[in-house]
């Protein structure tokens, strides 16, 4: 899907791409289009308790001791946080949306094709679609 980019987006410089992604595929960008693909991670929480060592058994009174020292610098909101919404990362929403988008199509909320070829061509089926349809909406 993406050898097809080069020639009609000769201004295409920069990509993002889903976690997921990654390895010999950001060569393969940098070698076949030229432009850079940034791979969005999920921004991961901050969590007091992995700053305490992990062992096994039971621990001693000076590690006991240790730990309640270490614990007693953060709050009780740090230590337990309420259920946070999810919040997207930086860019992480523009794929989040596509995905969105893509899945709206009943076809595609599902893997079921038997070849990558058919899932792409049903994935510009339903972006030619949804932008067929912004371009052709009527103002207000």
């Amino acid at each position: 899907m993406l050898s097809s980019l080069s020639i009609p987006f000769p201004r295409l410089q920069h990509m993002w791409a889903d976690s997921n992604y990654g390895g010999t595929l950001i060569d393969w960008v940098q070698q076949h289009l030229g432009c850079v693909l940034e791979i969005v991670k999920r921004p991961q929480p901050f969590n007091p308790w992995d700053g305490l060592p992990k062992k096994k058994g039971r621990p001693t009174i000076q590690e006991r001791e240790a730990r309640a020292q270490y614990l007693s610098q953060f709050s009780h909101e740090e230590l337990y946080p309420a259920a946070v919404p999810y919040q997207a990362g930086a860019h992480r929403w523009v794929v989040e949306r596509t995905f969105g988008w893509i899945t709206h199509s009943r076809r595609l909320a599902r893997d079921d094709e038997g070849l990558p070829q058919c899932s792409e061509a049903f994935i510009q089926v339903a972006l030619s679609r949804i932008m067929l349809r912004r371009l052709v909406r009527p103002y207000s």
